[in-house]
């Protein structure tokens, strides 16, 4: 099954998305849903550290309260 983001290299057998970018390979596993590398929360969502993928945060049900 290949992954979101994975691409297929007959030389090395897979290449990841922070190595197909020149960020080197995932490291540290995490949340990414792209590499399941480890990110980071900002202000526009969890962004990843290998291969810069944004996932935005959910909805807030208390945003429209004020």
């Amino acid at each position: 099954m290949a992954a979101a983001g994975w691409r297929a290299d007959d030389a090395a057998g897979h290449v990841c998305p922070g190595c197909a970018r020149g960020t080197g390979p995932v490291l540290e596993g995490g949340e990414c849903p792209r590499c399941c590398g480890s990110t980071v929360d900002r202000q526009d969502g969890a962004v990843c550290h290998y291969c810069k993928h944004v996932t935005p945060h959910p909805a807030d049900d208390f945003d429209d309260l004020g």
